[in-house]
């Protein structure tokens, strides 16, 4: 079984044993045209990126964060104060 990587780096459990494919999800990552891998696994820790606001568009936990990339100053980071398992509740920072 092949163990997955990002760049040259493997994918490991907190003991340094690479985990399979069907462990992380990762045969869902590759692929042409697939999603960025490093944004992928950033989404499963609450943390998104996108352009323009996330409020009405992205849907996450309270505590998550959004990387806004198109932002100006108070408006390049928001945080998800309210509204669990909704896309409204974004406060920018």
């Amino acid at each position: 079984m092949s163990t997955p990587t990002i760049g040259n780096r493997q994918i490991v459990d907190g003991n340094g044993r690479p985990l399979p494919f069907f462990v992380t999800g990762w045969n869902n990552l590759i692929g042409e045209g697939g999603p960025d891998p490093i944004n992928a696994i950033l989404e499963v820790a609450g943390i998104y990126t996108g352009d323009g606001t996330p409020e009405g568009s992205v849907t996450a936990d309270v505590g998550a964060l959004y990387r806004r990339t198109d932002g100006g100053a108070s408006t390049t980071l928001y945080v998800k104060e309210s509204g669990a398992g909704s896309n409204t509740g974004w406060v920018a920072k």
